[in-house]
């Protein structure tokens, strides 16, 4: 293969798309789940033990 002229890329674009696809998934999910660990940062050991069983049933 001749060094001169590179190789035509079959999906143009594909590196950027594909970046912006990850990140905005990655907001979709990181979002609420630091959400929910910062809620839990707030809540007493006592009160999370007592919120349990109402979760599991």
């Amino acid at each position: 293969m001749p060094r001169g002229e590179p190789a035509a890329r079959v999906l143009p674009g594909f590196g950027l798309s594909m970046g912006i696809s990850v990140l905005f998934i990655s907001l979709v999910l990181l979002l609420p789940i630091t959400g929910l660990f910062g809620q839990l940062a707030e809540l007493s050991l006592p009160s999370i033990g007592r919120s349990l069983p109402r979760a599991v049933s």
